[in-house]
């Protein structure tokens, strides 16, 4: 976003015109840069029918142009598609973009009988319908500030594994917000550049890393406003021994792009 503007003042001499002086007053951006935001389950996790899930780690990941890249314990990914930007003053001050959550695998803790079965369930991304929202990223300042997030998944259910049988096909909408981010990844996160870092090819000054009110990884907790199941959970750098995997998360509320 950039407002400029010009003053010009022109004097005639002898019918030549003499520009005498031009000013030109810019005035700067702040920006958050589109890229990948990877995430874990907190485990046990029953937004889903009631039933306890944890997420099943995706392995290698085709980021398309950044490559394919193996993302380790992280079971959902959130792709911000568009670039926030607001000027820098005055501050705070908030933008809207288009996010998609573009992967997500999760496993029933337990098996359960949902019609056809006993059987341990999985969830799934439908691939026919994206699974989208919005994210409203407030800037503090040049360094971060804090986001809201509103996201419909549609998904499946399938029977016994993550390429089973469709047994059943929804959607939830989940809500957060009051998030923190910033700049620096907290300790322990996965980085990848072109991904998550350096995201403008030169330093992190585009980057956006949910992060917790220390600096420390982010625990983000989505509702649903109509099912008052318990909340879902995700973090931003897991502990393989104490913390399993599950759904997407980072973002809420319900705000059109400006």
């Amino acid at each position: 976003m950039w407002n400029t503007s010009k003053r010009l003042t022109i004097v005639s001499l002898t019918g030549v015109l003499i520009v005498l002086s031009s000013v030109a007053t810019v005035q700067a951006a702040i920006v958050v840069e589109p890229g990948w935001d990877l995430f874990t389950t907190v485990t046990p996790d029953t937004m889903f029918m009631g039933i306890p899930w944890e997420g099943v780690p995706l392995g290698p990941y085709n980021f398309g142009g950044p490559g394919i890249h193996d993302i380790l314990g992280n079971d959902t990914i959130v792709k911000r598609l568009d670039q926030a930007t607001v000027p820098d003053t005055p501050l705070p001050a908030t933008d809207t973009i288009d996010i998609e959550i573009v992967a997500l695998q999760l496993v029933s803790i337990v098996p359960f009988d949902p019609g056809p079965g006993l059987d341990f369930y999985y969830i799934t991304l439908q691939t026919g319908t994206p699974s989208t929202g919005t994210m409203d990223i407030e800037f503090d300042d040049a360094s971060g500030g804090t986001f809201d997030s509103d996201f419909t998944i549609n998904f499946d259910i399938r029977k016994g594994a993550l390429g089973g049988p469709i047994i059943n096909s929804d959607n939830v909408q989940l809500l957060s917000s009051g998030n923190p981010w910033g700049r620096n990844p907290p300790p322990g996160a996965l980085q990848i550049p072109g991904v998550n870092l350096n995201l403008n090819g030169l330093d992190p000054t585009g980057d956006f890393w949910p992060v917790g009110a220390s600096g420390g990884p982010a625990l983000i907790e989505h509702t649903n406003p109509v099912i008052p199941n318990p909340p879902h959970h995700v973090v931003t750098n897991p502990e393989p021994a104490t913390l399993s995997l599950l759904l997407f998360g980072g973002i809420a509320a319900l705000k059109r792009r400006r």
